[in-house]
């Protein structure tokens, strides 16, 4: 009674889906850090929240379908604002470009379905977060084309040759490459070379490139020109930028994601696929209360200046313990080695020990042993975090060695990567 789709997904997705997302055995003694919140973004709206339903302006258009294509006039225009104003695009840019939906995923899964037929393939840089599978794989049929760049030139012009290769290697069609930009789980940034040498590879192949942005405004680096979007990239139809409300504003669960392309093509087929799943509260609530001057002046300076306090101090402690990690300047995790081989031991140890991160193979990184550490908690959990971390560690009789800095990685004293010789081998060129 069940179809072939509902099958796999019942026997081999679902299973692995619960083995690494699954309630912990003891949820009330477990840190759980395996999604990426930002917990000042969300404190600083959560007041926001009871005063949502005793709005008195509401009106009784609010209970209506929007009639706009592609969502909401007035959310497109305010993020139109947005990306203008902190993402540097062209001034030109027109609130038609945009449509909306329920979330990035459904962006994607959308966009996924107008580039590929079932079948086709979209290329991405391992690692890469897994929950890109699902509107790939899962609900389109279609399959990733994993590319193994080094992490050392992972966001870098020399990356580009890798990605031919792949494509020449192909068993497929393959119709777009998808970047993540900043990056989960690394929290790295593409220069804008690389932006460029990615865009031209694309245009010479005949592919679609998309950019999926939703930690672009989670910046805490020390330069202010660390992150460029692909918005700045002028009259590309095929360019297609992904961005979404819940990562940087803290607020996953109102479900406001976007679209930006100048393909008309690919814009109305997209609004046709999410047509009316935004909420009509949703909207209300993203122009009251995220849309506003207030919130995104404590985005840019309050929020910024945590995450980076939290950062450098989980940087410090893995530096203490001579463990390697790449220096995020995005975003509120850091991907760090915390063991050998034994990936799935040590996981376990650190559930006993109170603590539930992923795996760096969950990203499809194929080195074992590396763990994301998500930091965007109150900075006294954190130290608790890092606190049972340690005690593993310690248990384990891991983490000690020669100290060794990451080729072209940013060596400030707050971003360094550290590794450790003589225990476990290290980046991989």
């Amino acid at each position: 009674m069940l179809s072939r789709r509902c099958q796999i997904r019942n026997e081999v997705i679902i299973p692995q889906l619960l083995r690494e997302h699954g309630p912990s055995s003891n949820p009330a003694e477990i840190i759980d850090l395996r999604n990426a919140d930002n917990d000042f973004m969300r404190e600083n709206l959560a007041a926001s929240l009871s005063t949502i339903t005793d709005d008195k302006s509401a009106a009784w258009l609010d209970l209506a379908y929007t009639n706009d294509i592609g969502g909401s006039k007035a959310v497109r225009s305010a993020l139109a604002n947005l990306f203008k104003q902190q993402m540097k695009a062209s001034q030109d840019l027109s609130p038609e470009e945009i449509v909306l939906a329920a979330g990035t995923s459904f962006i994607l899964d959308a966009l996924v379905e107008a580039i590929c037929d079932p079948g086709d393939m979209i290329m991405i840089a391992t690692p890469y977060w897994s929950g890109l599978d699902i509107p790939i794989s899962i609900h389109n049929a279609a399959k990733v084309l994993p590319v193994s760049v080094p992490l050392d030139i992972f966001f870098a012009p020399e990356s580009i040759r890798l990605y031919e290769y792949a494509l020449r290697c192909a068993d497929s069609p393959v119709k777009a490459v998808l970047i993540c930009n900043p990056h989960n789980p690394l929290g790295g940034c593409y220069t804008e070379r690389t932006l460029y040498a990615l865009a031209n590879f694309c245009q010479a192949n005949n592919l679609h490139l998309i950019s999926d942005e939703v930690y672009a405004l989670s910046t805490h680096g020390m330069n202010s020109d660390d992150f460029i979007s692909s918005h700045a990239m002028r009259d590309l139809e095929f360019v297609h930028t992904v961005y979404g409300l819940g990562k940087d504003f803290g607020c996953n669960g109102i479900r406001m994601g976007a679209l930006r392309t100048r393909n008309e093509a690919i814009r109305l087929s997209v609004a046709l696929s999410t047509h009316s799943q935004v909420s009509s509260l949703t909207t209300r609530f993203c122009m009251k209360h995220i849309f506003n001057e207030k919130t995104i002046r404590f985005l840019l300076n309050e929020n910024r200046i945590s995450l980076r306090n939290n950062f450098l101090a989980v940087a410090s402690f893995l530096q203490e313990r001579n463990l390697l990690f790449y220096p995020p300047v995005a975003g509120f995790f850091v991907f760090a080695k915390l063991c050998g081989g034994d990936e799935k031991e040590f996981g376990r140890d650190l559930g006993i020990a109170g603590v539930a991160v992923t795996s760096g193979t969950s990203y499809h990184f194929s080195e074992r042993g590396w763990f994301r550490i998500c930091f965007g908690i109150s900075s006294a959990l954190l130290q608790e975090v890092l606190r049972r971390i340690d005690l593993t560690l310690d248990t384990r009789q891991a983490g000690h060695g020669v100290c060794r800095l990451i080729a072209d990685a940013p060596q400030t004293p707050e971003h360094i990567a550290v590794e450790a010789v003589g225990t476990d081998s290290g980046v991989r060129n």
